[in-house]
């Protein structure tokens, strides 16, 4: 899902390259960490103890695990941000990995920016967590 932006490029990591542990520790956090804190979270917020299979709940729990896309769409972002006109985490644009790189070229000059990508993950995720949870809540 995310090889184009190589966020777990191991190899690169034991080469000793900063820029490798770096998207390493982000996509790690955003991706997994992330995800994991917001189940955690969306658990308390339902308060389900006992789950009855009936169609609302089960609807809200759908839409509560549909809120995955938006971690990977924040993340594809932040892994976008620039400082001073190269890539946080990659270096000049030459320095991209090929196939992110290809995909940049063909899509328009906004899909190169991050808050294009992050803006409507964030939405995503808070879409997903309201409705499910009004879903899992008012539905039972």
């Amino acid at each position: 899902m995310t090889g184009g932006f190589r966020p777990f490029d191991t190899p690169a990591m034991y080469g000793g390259d900063w820029r490798a542990w770096f998207r390493f520790g982000v996509s790690f956090a955003l991706l997994n960490v992330a995800a994991l804190l917001y189940f955690v979270v969306f658990n308390s917020l339902t308060g389900l103890t006992v789950f009855r299979v009936t169609f609302w709940p089960t609807l809200g729990l759908l839409v509560l695990s549909l809120a995955g896309f938006g971690f990977y769409r924040i993340c594809f972002g932040v892994m976008l941000l620039r400082w001073d006109q190269s890539y946080l985490f990659y270096g000049s644009e030459s320095e991209l990995p090929p196939r992110l790189a290809e995909e940049l070229r063909q899509r328009s000059k906004r899909h190169k920016e991050a808050l294009p990508h992050v803006a409507p993950g964030l939405l995503w995720v808070f879409v997903c967590t309201a409705l499910g949870w009004c879903l899992t809540k008012f539905g039972a």
